[in-house]
């Protein structure tokens, strides 16, 4: 679940329409939501680039570069269809 926090960070750093929980409703389940992972990132209110760093660290990437095209390469079509949705819709 943390590459997924970590992903829809990446990600909504790239497009500046888009916040972390608009990737997150695309890439989370109801399970990790209502995980306790889940509520501790809320409590931490782990939106914040310190907390991007850390967990790019933890889950042992060398570089946030690394980290982008590893979590891209993983979760990146649901990512798009994200970023898709809110450009046709507007939400």
């Amino acid at each position: 679940m943390y590459e997924k926090i970590l992903a829809a960070h990446l990600a909504a750093a790239e497009h500046q329409r888009l916040r972390v929980d608009d990737f997150l409703a695309e890439l989370l389940t109801g399970g990790e939501r209502a995980s306790d992972a889940y509520a501790v990132y809320e409590y931490l209110q782990g939106r914040s680039e310190d907390f991007a760093r850390f967990l790019i660290a933890e889950l042992g990437f060398a570089s946030p570069e690394q980290a982008r095209r590893s979590l891209q390469a993983r979760y990146g079509e649901a990512l798009e269809r994200r970023r898709q949705r809110l450009e046709q819709t507007g939400r």
